[in-house]
């Protein structure tokens, strides 16, 4: 599964390694087999989301010689079996209709993306662990919440990618480079940390994806949830 997940989506395999040493804590994983040989996988990521128990359907992928044949589509279904909630963020407009075909899932919440520039401030900036930012995350009573696994890859991955989680005052971040931009996946409380963060980790600008009931495609869902859910820490 290590190989297939490198394979479909070019990441690294000291965190795809790390992903499945804590998938345990994070859900669970599904994979399907042809003749004994992995040809496609899904991974469901348990969390709570307004309240409700529900399954984050994340990194679902199959070997390009057997794309076509239902391999995706019977992952899904099983998926579904398993989950009476399910949630995720599709990768291009495009797979929106296939999760609304396999898994029920319609569009639930649209965003839009903001940029910061980059400026040099005196904003005092410091690294969090994955506890220190679950803790603080904790405090502002959102309606998504997830376990501390969940944290801790995710602040791997951004570290990894030139980023990671981090604090100015009451506010936190966390987020990665990509292509000189720092694509923020999540920032509460004021955004003045941004721009001091984004030249300190040496992005010309941050990026950041906020809900919007008029923006782009968002969150598919296979239950009712508010147009202007925001994952926030979504993996994706």
């Amino acid at each position: 599964m290590t190989a297939l997940w490198g394979d479909a989506f070019g990441d690294a395999e000291v965190l795809v390694r790390r992903f499945y040493e804590l998938l345990p804590e994070m859900g669970t994983a599904f994979v399907a087999e042809c003749n004994g040989i992995p040809v496609g996988m899904a991974n469901v990521l348990c969390t709570v989301v307004c309240g409700q128990r529900c399954g984050y359907v994340y990194a679902v992928a199959v070997k390009p010689e057997v794309r076509g044949k239902g391999a995706g589509t019977a992952l899904m279904k099983h998926c579904r079996r398993m989950f009476s909630r399910l949630c995720t963020l599709p990768a291009s407009e495009g797979l929106y209709s296939w999760y609304a075909d396999c898994l029920g899932a319609d569009k639930v919440s649209r965003c839009i993306y903001e940029t910061i520039a980059a400026k040099a401030s005196d904003v005092e900036i410091k690294n969090l662990s994955s506890a220190e930012y679950a803790a603080m995350r904790s405090e502002y009573k959102l309606n998504t919440a997830f376990p501390l696994a969940w944290y801790e890859y995710q602040r791997e991955l951004c570290r990894y990618y030139g980023g990671g989680m981090f604090r100015s005052g009451r506010s936190i971040a966390c987020g990665y480079l990509e292509d000189g931009v720092l694509k923020i996946k999540e920032c509460l409380g004021p955004t003045d940390l941004i721009p001091e963060l984004c030249r300190r980790l040496g992005a010309e600008k941050a990026e950041i994806r906020t809900a919007f009931h008029a923006g782009k495609p968002f969150i598919a869902a296979s239950f009712p949830l508010p147009e202007t859910l925001n994952m926030c820490i979504a993996l994706d």
